[in-house]
């Protein structure tokens, strides 16, 4: 018996391959587009909780206040001193292990005076690090890095990091030890084992492999691609000042253990330690411990990772769920159409004594074949999609094999009852009939437009909601990514400038007469328009903090981020505007010991732009240290950032303003890293060979490493960026079935109306009329989504927006301009399905039963 229910499934299919088609199709992209959000948005989730006891695992980081008595400066930060870790590891039972980790980005604060035979590991200011190797046929082969940290040697037993090669317990054992990951391994020496091989750091640094890890997942907020071991520098940073924020210290506590109370404790242990009244009077410092699996939601300043958002995560899975009800209802919308034109085999079958259950088992297998072929479809769809969403959007679907039963379940549970209702709800709506009621199939008409009505309104409320949070989104991105940095960034390409010593023995060179002569010699170079000197750029990230407090009022001092040492064409080149004063003068002897602020870091010393210029301030460049030396306020400009514009990350206001310095007259560590050049992109490939070639030949070996400081400055919002491709990919596909459902929708209509559209026709009614009875419905369906959708729209983009410190205004074009779009492409979908309707001949529509 059931054979025969599944030919008759298969054969009502066939009967109807349009209706099958659409059915298929929405069906299985529903599937798809549920599995796919569900289990990326479950995967970004649970990032950092694959590693073993990380309900147990702690990221230290902390809150920095210093009010000057005139302004404040607030920040949080993920990076502290190594030796705390030292200290509070032996003092409290609390923790049961810890563990350090010092990204290349703080190298340069581990710098301390230790034995001779403690290399320190310490560089200038730099994003970037050169490793060599000398291959069998003794070429040197050099690759830039900016992945490597010092770690300690428990690296691989705290975390749950796979090693391909070597053990947890020994391969950051020795002073020389270096573990790469596998793509680095790759990239070095190919498919050779790298163990043993030597890598050489900088110019004399040897490193031997003794280990090789799998990739780091995506869903961590850990970085890194070399590891040295913190051996090598062990005097380094055992002896240095707390404000010397050099590591990521985390702290794996014993069961039981209260953190507030060791948070307390650690606290009380800092301030017998570390007083900060005396350098920096008026502030406080406070630690705290930050739970495992909320690292990589939170960006602290000095972090270097770019943060995920828990807000699209969620936002996702109640996406999977909208496109997955979506779909369904178009099923059954569709479905119960269709059963219009059976009704009067429906009629038969019931008055040749079919029961209900028989109905039942009816509407179940044709449930459970449609359902079934859709199911197929998905996954094939998601085997095939698999490369290309993670290549162009960034959806990371774990294998088949890592996926967790629960999910598994709770997918096969939500199949499961769509199937049911699907079967269930029409066969008891038609057993409840009298077969006079089927035949004239009022009741199921009159259901079916109460259904689709409310059905519709929830895909249109959908829509609407989606493509308005879309176009906010977008309005967003594109408001941080080109419009809130305050500097003219366009057209830059960034060349970094080899790290050299003072004085090249080889040549007899200076570095700042090399780096002269390359500015020279790319002046009259075609396609380079301008250029401009600097020890950082923006979107770097470094602190490169400068202390000044004033000489005329006591107590009043800060510490402010700084390009470094800048040239006299570093403002003009980025657009800063100058409130007051004058810029730098090239080799202007007084300009050595002068200094530009900006308006901001002029107002936290108590100084308007008006009256800051003459005054003498005291400059350091470590706040952590009383020497330093006096300088002349020269100018003020306007403000600019270097920072992203996440409110919730605690860098907005990190070391708020900025102070400029004239090249690296006042501090050596200010030398010039980055040369910034404003370029014809037309020709852009041969520009960038110019500019190579001319750069080999005055720095001969060194590795020519350039990027667009627009891409540079972006990479921090790439989560926004990979976020909106991902919302516009998603609300297309819900667009598109909601489409399918206004087709549904249409077609009942037109099934209902087909013979009062041909008796209108017959006594004469203009195409306007016709058009109203059959989207009268639709447009009242269309209002009443508009109404609920709009306020929904508003409310999903302001909890985005809340996550900026600057943020889009938004107006009410904003809402009718994606409405418009809409409902622009819907009506196109269903133009085809009007012009059948009202030029079908009146005569075959009387005709219609």
């Amino acid at each position: 018996m059931l054979l025969n229910y599944l030919k008759l499934a298969i054969r009502l299919l066939i009967r109807n391959p349009f209706f099958t088609f659409i059915n298929v199709l929405g069906l299985s992209v529903g599937f798809a587009v549920f599995f796919i959000l569900s289990q990326h948005s479950s995967y970004e989730l649970r990032s950092d909780q694959f590693h073993k006891d990380h309900e147990r695992i702690y990221r230290l980081y902390f809150d920095f206040y210093h009010n000057t008595g005139v302004d404040w400066t607030h920040y949080l930060g993920s990076t502290f001193a190594a030796v705390f870790t030292t200290m509070v590891k032996e003092k409290f039972a609390e923790i049961e292990s810890t563990t350090r980790i010092i990204h290349q980005n703080n190298f340069d604060q581990v710098r301390w005076a230790g034995p001779e035979t403690d290399t320190a590991g310490w560089r200038e200011l730099n994003p970037t690090t050169v490793f060599s190797f000398i291959t069998d046929n003794n070429e040197k082969h050099s690759f830039i890095e900016t992945n490597t940290v010092y770690a300690d040697p428990n690296l691989f037993q705290f975390f749950s990091l796979p090693l391909l090669i070597g053990s947890p317990h020994n391969v950051l054992s020795k002073a020389d030890a270096i573990v790469l990951s596998a793509s680095t391994a790759r990239k070095y020496f190919g498919e050779v084992n790298p163990i043993g091989k030597v890598l050489t750091l900088g110019e004399n640094e040897s490193f031997t492999v003794t280990g090789v890890f799998r990739d780091l997942p995506k869903n961590t907020h850990l970085n890194f691609d070399l590891v040295l071991s913190t051996l090598r520098i062990q005097y380094a940073i055992e002896n240095v000042h707390p404000l010397m924020r050099s590591a990521q210290n985390y702290f794996k506590v014993r069961e039981e253990t209260s953190v507030a109370d060791l948070e307390n404790k650690m606290n009380e242990e800092q301030k017998k330690h570390w007083d900060l009244q005396g350098g920096f009077p008026g502030s406080t410092l406070t630690v705290y411990l930050q739970p495992l699996k909320e690292a990589p939601f939170h960006v602290f300043d000095n972090d270097v990772f770019t943060p995920k958002s828990k807000y699209i995560a969620h936002t996702f899975r109640v996406i999977a769920i909208i496109v997955l009800l979506m779909a369904w209802i178009n099923y059954l919308n569709l479905k119960l159409s269709m059963q219009a034109a059976r009704m009067k085999e429906l009629a038969a079958r019931k008055t040749a004594g079919a029961s209900r259950i028989d109905f039942i088992k009816q509407f179940l297998i044709e449930s459970l074949v449609i359902n079934g072929m859709a199911l197929v479809t998905a996954f094939t769809l998601i085997q095939l999609l698999t490369y290309p969403l993670e290549t162009l959007f960034q959806f990371y679907l774990p294998a088949w094999n890592e996926i967790t039963l629960s999910s598994m379940m709770l997918f096969l549970a939500v199949m499961s009852l769509g199937i049911l209702i699907a079967g269930l709800q029409p066969g008891f709506s038609v057993w409840g009939m009298t077969t006079q009621k089927i035949l004239g199939h009022r009741k199921l008409v009159s259901e079916r437009s109460s259904f689709a009505q409310i059905t519709t309104v929830f895909q249109f409320v959908s829509a609407i909601a989606l493509i308005v949070w879309l176009f906010s989104i977008s309005k967003q991105v594109n408001f941080v990514t080109n419009d809130a940095w305050g500097i003219e960034r366009h057209q830059v390409v960034v060349v970094e400038l080899p790290l050299r010593k003072s004085l090249d023995l080889s040549t007899g060179l200076s570095y700042e007469s090399e780096v002269n002569s390359l500015k020279n010699v790319l002046r009259s170079t075609p396609g380079i328009e301008d250029m401009a000197l600097s020890t950082t750029v923006a979107g770097d990230l470094f602190e490169n903090p400068i202390r000044f407090s004033r000489m005329d009022t006591a107590n009043v001092g800060v510490a402010s981020k700084s390009n470094g040492g800048v040239d006299e064409r570093f403002i003009p080149f980025y657009g800063l505007r100058l409130i007051s004063g004058r810029n730098f003068i090239a080799d202007h002897p007084a300009d050595r010991r002068s200094v530009i602020l900006s308006r901001l870091a002029a107002k936290t010393i108590g100084l308007k732009p008006e009256n800051a210029i003459g005054k003498i301030l005291f400059v350091g460049k470590h706040p952590w240290k009383p020497f330093g030396t006096n300088a002349e306020i020269i100018g003020v400009i306007e403000d600019y950032r270097y920072n992203p514009l996440y409110l919730e990350t605690g860098i907005a206001n990190a070391n708020r303003g900025t102070i400029l310095t004239y090249g690296d007259y006042l501090f050596a560590k200010n030398k010039p890293l980055k040369m910034s050049l404003r370029v014809n992109i037309r020709n852009i490939t041969e520009v960038i060979a110019r500019i190579e070639k001319k750069y080999l030949e005055i720095f001969p070996g060194q590795i020519f490493h350039w990027y667009f400081l627009n891409d540079h400055m972006n990479a921090h919002y790439k989560t926004e960026n990979i976020a909106r491709n991902q919302i516009l990919l998603f609300t297309i596909l819900a667009v598109g079935i909601a489409c399918l459902g206004l087709v549904g929708m249409i077609s009942n209509k037109m099934v209902e109306k087909t013979k009062e559209i041909g008796i209108r026709k017959i006594l004469g009614a203009k195409l306007g009329s016709l058009l109203q009875i059959l989207l009268n419905t639709t447009i009242k369906q269309i209002l009443v989504g508009t109404v609920i959708g709009i306020p929904l729209a508003y409310f999903i983009t302001d909890e985005y927006l809340e996550k900026f410190s600057e943020r889009i205004s938004i107006h009410w074009w904003h809402y009718l301009l994606p409405l418009t779009i809409l409902l622009v492409i819907m009506f196109m979908t269903i133009s085809t399905l009007l012009w059948k309707a009202v030029r079908t001949n009146p005569v075959d529509s009387l005709r219609y039963e």
